[in-house]
């Protein structure tokens, strides 16, 4: 239940994404007294679902580049959480400015901002090889610096920035998912990863990898990224947050398994399903590898390398994570995608939720 006494308010991105949905279900449970507002396209035809998963939400209409409405949402917000678009550096800053007219009406009381990124961030742009990282990253005393110039990384400066601000202060922490799997209980029920390997799939008849797929990531269940940020957002409420420059928190389960593996699943599953006539994976062809430009390699053709700590410090145990891997939880990803065939590809991808 609620760790503050009074009930405080979010502005809230991405609910109807697959993380947000979780996320709600999660929040309903602990703080159901917390009013939600959630940016979103088509706010009425939505609410009413997303008033299934909580209550005490309304939907405003919206998108991430909806700046005047960001901007006035967060100034009235006691907390914000973004599980949106990772990389969406206009709505970021949108939120920023909000949060620092927040700040700024109430000195005595800085705003909450929590920020998803993710696990690309210590990506190594191997192009679909296995190749020993230089250095195994640790959210214990991570710096932005410590890595390249990687996808995630515009959004997170900025976040950071917002929350070493001595002058106008915003508590800021940021949660770095690995590969978040399984069936969610949102409105988006499946990850867009996977939704993108199966619109592949179906454009080239054979479930495909950027480059030979030996590039390897760690993974978590969406239920676990949810209790992640849970888990965050009580400690903050609390005051024990690690924040600002230290806001960094790896939601990473220490199990690695390479993409030929992944869409292998995928391919096996979309053939025994009818779909493509042949299972296993290949190589994508370049036409397609290429078609989501140097972001797509950085998703899909990266080893990811870190290791989380600090989330265990405050009590979080991946306990989803823990007993279903990615490769056991697939088949039914990919059969409830199949279901919903018309999420397979997202008319804007730079407006999709994870």
């Amino acid at each position: 239940m609620s760790t503050a006494r009074t009930p405080l308010s979010i502005f809230l991105f991405g609910a109807t994404g697959f993380i947000g949905g979780e996320l709600l279900i999660s929040l309903s449970q602990e703080f159901p007294d917390f009013p939600i507002t959630a940016l979103v396209r088509n706010a009425k035809e939505r609410e009413a679902a997303l008033k299934t998963l909580h209550p005490n939400i309304t939907a405003v209409e919206g998108a991430l580049a909806s700046d005047e409405i960001i901007q006035a949402e967060s100034a009235k917000a006691d907390i914000v959480i973004n599980v949106a678009s990772s990389d969406h550096l206009p709505s970021v800053e949108s939120t920023i400015k909000g949060l620092k007219k927040r700040a700024q009406a109430n000195p005595a009381r800085a705003p909450i901002y929590i920020h998803t990124s993710g696990m690309g961030i210590t990506s190594d742009n191997s192009r679909g090889e296995l190749v020993a990282p230089e250095t195994m990253h640790k959210d214990i005393n991570f710096k932005l610096s410590d890595v390249h110039a990687v996808t995630h990384a515009l959004s997170d400066e900025a976040v950071v920035a917002a929350g070493t601000d001595k002058d106008v202060p915003i508590r800021t922490m940021i949660v770095f998912p690995a590969w978040v799997y399984g069936v969610g209980g949102g409105v988006q029920k499946i990850t867009l990863p996977v939704r993108l390997y199966i619109d592949f799939a179906k454009t080239v008849g054979q479930a495909g990898t950027y480059g030979l797929g030996k590039n390897a990531i760690t993974e978590i269940h969406v239920k676990d990224v949810a209790s992640a940020i849970i888990v965050m957002l009580k400690a903050a409420l609390e005051g024990k947050a690690d924040e600002g420059a230290d806001g960094f928190y790896f939601a990473s389960y220490p199990r690695m398994v390479n993409m030929q593996n992944i869409n292998t699943t995928i391919g096996d599953t979309l053939h025994a399903k009818g779909v493509i006539p042949k299972g296993g994976c290949a190589p994508l062809p370049d036409t397609v590898a290429d078609s989501l430009g140097p972001l797509g390699w950085s998703m899909f053709g990266s080893s990811t390398w870190g290791r989380g700590y600090r989330l265990a410090k405050f009590g979080w145990d991946p306990v989803h994570t823990k007993a279903i891997s990615v490769l056991e939880s697939l088949p039914a990803e990919v059969a409830a995608a199949l279901e919903a065939i018309d999420a397979v590809k997202p008319p804007d991808y730079s407006q999709s939720t994870m």
